[in-house]
């Protein structure tokens, strides 16, 4: 009987014992931006985290500065991409939960405290969080992104006063539509993750992202919670995939390569609403690439992405920049 009620207590004891969060940071020539992030991780007021920093190959002095924190974790690899480093990020990891935190974004100090409670509240398998948009140099861009998106909703009663619970099926649904959950704002637990992320050469960035959170929740099944509390700030520079960047067809690749990969992936166990509607937005990226190509003056590119995004979903709209752009002279050379 004694034993017994050591276990017990040694159970109990254990329960108690905050859970570590491994904070796996890709990094790739980023050396000063990268210091500002790690700063913003180790004044987390959640003390009970592992900072992995993996450098994919860069020739700048990020060795050298990340070598002089002690509080860091860190591993070299030769150049293979975000998700080559994140996988490399995920075999060094010990923590029960796990972020990927891009190089160039920053927490608010509260950022792990209120995700593990969310977490381990509601009993989601991730949670993500609102985001601010800032300027390389602090200045704000945006200051709010989840309360205006088009695709959020209100999909459930809040659960908490801060917090809304998606079943599995809600949120396959709304990441299908859109790349809602960032990594740098998503804390997951171990235990949904059941894949690593997709090294397929030709993956554009941002897509292996959507992809990896997609198989967690078919693996899974898990609850996904999220906060409009806004607990990050997302920079937004030249360098950075998002901003400053013309080539609308880089965006508009990125974004069909995520939703193909999905469709071979899935999709026979998606729904037929769902493959409907990735098809659709795989049109809609079609579309906005063929008018790129076409106010550049692209007439033939222009064509073929619109053939592109009729085949995909058959609409009146595409047929008609079909016939405009075959109708429209041709810009002198």
């Amino acid at each position: 009987m004694k034993a017994r009620s050591n276990i017990r207590l040694t159970l109990s004891a254990m329960s108690a014992i905050p859970k570590l969060a491994s904070v796996i940071i890709p990094t790739f020539n980023r050396a000063r931006l990268l210091e500002q992030t790690v700063a913003s991780v180790l004044a987390q007021d959640y003390p009970h985290k592992q900072i992995v920093v993996i450098d994919d190959g860069s020739t700048d002095d990020t060795a050298a500065r990340m070598k002089r924190l002690p509080e860091v974790e860190f591993f070299a690899q030769k150049n293979a991409g975000p998700s080559a480093a994140r996988n490399h990020g995920m075999r060094q990891s010990r923590g029960e939960f796990i972020v990927f935190l891009d190089s160039d974004d920053l927490w608010d100090p509260n950022f792990l405290s209120e995700c593990v409670a969310g977490l381990e509240t509601l009993g989601a398998g991730f949670v993500f969080s609102n985001w601010r948009g800032v300027l390389e140099d602090g200045s704000p861009d945006y200051p709010d992104y989840l309360s205006t998106h088009p695709y959020l909703g209100r999909p459930d009663a809040p659960v908490t006063k801060d917090w809304q619970v998606l079943t599995a099926e809600k949120a396959r649904t709304l990441l299908l539509r859109n790349s809602i959950a960032l990594p740098s704002g998503t804390l997951m637990r171990r235990d949904v993750i059941r894949c690593d992320f997709d090294e397929v050469a030709g993956m554009a960035p941002g897509g292996e992202d959507r992809l990896f959170l997609i198989d967690a929740i078919f693996h899974s099944q898990c609850k996904v919670a999220f906060t409009e509390r806004i607990l990050w700030s997302h920079r937004l520079h030249r360098a950075n995939f998002y901003v400053g960047n013309p080539d609308v067809g880089k965006t508009s690749e990125r974004d069909i390569l995520a939703k193909e990969a999905i469709l071979k992936k899935y999709g026979d166990r998606l729904t037929a609403a769902e493959k409907g509607g990735l098809l659709r937005s795989i049109a809609g990226n079609y579309f906005d690439w063929g008018y790129h190509e076409s106010c550049g003056g692209h007439r033939g590119k222009a064509v073929g992405y619109y053939f592109q995004s009729l085949s995909r979903s058959p609409s009146p709209k595409t047929a008609l920049a079909i016939l405009k752009a075959l109708l429209k002279p041709k810009l002198p050379a």
